[in-house]
């Protein structure tokens, strides 16, 4: 009998997924559904198997990564009809330490000197000083997460792109007064945003998706920006200027003389960033349903 479970159990195991060792790391593609209906989309998970456990159907390992700060570990079934793929992204070896009870007491040790030093910093400040401090701090961190975004250009049917997508279509139609229906909009389709038609730019913050833009190019050395778009936790470190930044260094290299965009007039962010980044609003100059401004820009 038990030979038969074997079998049964060596029959459920997935052949599919890499072989992954403590070190590595990985990009887990995990299948999420939506709502109540059959709809899925995809979501990579970056970070560095830490514990591999279990055999057969059983097995499982552990990725952790450390988001804005914070460490985050998800355990992943290898057998999970979840999992859509796996990219080993580089592979590494790692050796695990476990502190002793006389470690330990010395990482309390210096806790509390850490903490001594903190009061003795703010201590002698003023309330207003002390706020005037914190500020400063948080500052600090705001600008540090902005020098970690890195902007490329990349493939606009890969997943992270997808689901950058997905998530800038659900906002619109959370924002705009009639809501949003992509196949009602003008077209900017994966054929149409890559090269040479076309390039899509992600940003990427600690390894995550948080923000992407698009570039069509047209005839008469047109070129239209498209799919602009930043995550809210993103926003006020200048994601979307250098996105628009990359996009028209871009359209140089393609040869693009003149950059046209529109938007709706619900997305004021977005208009202000095109006003100072030297876009003038001008008449329509196509039929896009969702649009009430029309702007544009010579590069050359």
């Amino acid at each position: 009998m038990s030979r038969v479970i074997e079998k049964f159990q060596e029959a459920q195991v997935r052949k599919d997924l890499p072989t992954l060792r403590a070190g590595d790391t990985v990009r887990v593609h995990v299948r999420l559904k939506e709502g109540e209906g059959e709809k899925e989309r995809i979501q990579p998970f970056e970070g560095v198997v830490i514990k591999k456990r279990g055999k057969s159907t059983g097995a499982s390992f552990t990725v952790r990564r450390v988001s804005f700060g914070v460490g985050i570990e998800r355990v992943f079934p290898f057998n999970s009809p979840s999992i859509s793929s796996i990219e080993v992204l580089r592979q590494g070896r790692v050796r695990r330490a476990k502190l002793t009870r006389k470690g330990l007491r010395e990482v309390a040790r210096l806790d509390r000197l850490s903490d001594d030093f903190a009061a003795s910093v703010l201590v002698p400040l003023t309330g207003a000083q002390r706020d005037r401090l914190i500020a400063a701090m948080v500052e600090v961190e705001r600008l540090m997460r902005a020098s970690a975004v890195r902007i490329e250009v990349g493939s606009a049917d890969a997943a992270e792109a997808q689901w950058c997508l997905e998530q800038y279509f659900r906002e619109l139609a959370s924002r705009f007064d009639t809501g949003f229906d992509p196949s009602r909009s003008i077209s900017a389709n994966v054929d149409e945003l890559t090269p040479p038609a076309g390039v899509f730019v992600i940003a990427r913050l600690v390894g995550e998706p948080v923000g992407c833009g698009a570039l069509k190019v047209k005839e008469r050395k047109i070129g239209e920006i498209k799919r602009m778009w930043v995550r809210s936790d993103a926003r006020g470190l200048g994601v979307g200027r250098r996105i628009l930044e990359m996009l028209e260094s871009v359209a140089l290299e393609f040869d693009v003389a003149v950059l046209r965009l529109e938007t709706n007039r619900t997305l004021v962010e977005a208009q202000a960033l095109y006003r100072n980044a030297g876009y003038r609003e001008v008449a329509p100059f196509n039929d896009e349903p969702y649009a009430h401004h029309w702007f544009e820009k010579a590069l050359r």
